[in-house]
């Protein structure tokens, strides 16, 4: 059974209702099971712009918003690639991208509570030190680069390897290449430079639409994976299993959750490990009794005559 296609990045504006029911249901048609829609915040995040205000479309808009859906979604089921038992639903997520300049506040914004509020949290680094941060320390889910341009820094394996380490992936726009020849041959250069590095490894390809028309099936998205020197498993793993790692790591972040192994033991063995125990103390302190010894008295200085005690000599 196939995982799921996820598609983390359909738009980089907040939708309007009817826009956002178009992307998605348009996604669901092509076939990707999960959708993340996007919600482009500044540096700093107040209250009043970045709070998440994204909903997710109801099955009956998505259903009369285009022609298919209702048979797209019930070919994902019968093909095992679904997120849950029903067969008329699509995994919407909430995603918000912070364009980070600044170390200081990149923090204050990653784990400020409106950025807990979305399920996916992106960051976009601007220069050395951010990416440096994102690598190293920062809790983010996705590194999302900006591979149309010429990027200020390099990808430096020692950071690369920190990244994947602990859990985060890079994430590679594509829609990028379908507008401008010159904008392609960035973003190719770039690419291939990312995946070297990686071997491979936590990346996620994703659209970054702007438009319904951006969109494309998932299969011709993991085709141009390919193209950035990838293979055809790594490749289909952009679209399938990393993101789907992604989500995971997030949702096991965002609840602060963690596993606790408890090993009971039967009695005989803990009056063993207690006679064990017993036994090697027993044997310290005759171990120390052996080597405490009396303290050496001082031998008293010789006597030295006094000056009055030789002349009353004399005398």
């Amino acid at each position: 059974m196939s995982l799921p296609y996820h598609d983390l990045a359909v738009s980089h504006t907040l939708l309007e209702a009817q826009t956002q029911r178009e992307r998605v249901s348009h996604a669901v048609k092509l076939g990707w099971d999960a959708v993340g829609v996007v919600h482009q915040a500044a540096a700093r995040l107040t209250e009043q712009q970045d709070r998440c205000a994204i909903r997710p479309v109801e099955l009956q808009a998505l259903l009369s918003a285009a022609h298919g859906v209702r048979e797209a979604l019930a070919a994902a089921e019968q093909r095992g690639r679904r997120l849950h038992g029903d067969p008329y639903s699509v995994r919407q997520l909430t995603r918000i991208n912070i364009p980070a300049d600044d170390p200081a506040e990149a923090q204050a914004a990653c784990s400020s509570a409106l950025a807990r509020g979305y399920d996916l949290v992106a960051v976009q680094p601007s220069n050395e030190r951010l990416f440096q941060l994102c690598c190293a320390s920062l809790e983010v889910d996705l590194i999302s680069l900006d591979l149309s341009r010429r990027l200020p820094y390099r990808f430096k394996p020692s950071l690369v390897k920190a990244a994947l380490a602990r859990g985060v992936h890079f994430e590679i726009c594509f829609t990028p290449a379908l507008r401008e020849a010159s904008l392609r041959r960035q973003l190719f250069a770039n690419a291939l430079a990312l995946c070297r590095e990686t071997r491979g490894r936590g990346i996620v390809v994703s659209s970054g639409a702007r438009s319904y028309t951006e969109l494309r099936g998932p299969l011709d998205v993991a085709n141009l994976a390919s193209l950035f020197g990838l293979t055809q498993q790594q490749a289909l793993a952009t679209i399938s299993s990393s993101p789907a790692a992604v989500v995971e790591r997030a949702a096991t972040r965002r609840a602060y959750r963690g596993t606790l192994t408890v090993r009971i033991r039967a009695a005989e063995e803990v009056a063993a490990i207690r006679a064990q125990q017993q036994q090697e103390a027993g044997e310290a302190a005759q171990q120390q009794q052996c080597m405490d010894v009396d303290p050496v008295k001082k031998a008293m200085p010789p006597f030295k005559p006094t000056k009055f005690a030789m002349i009353a000599g004399r005398g």
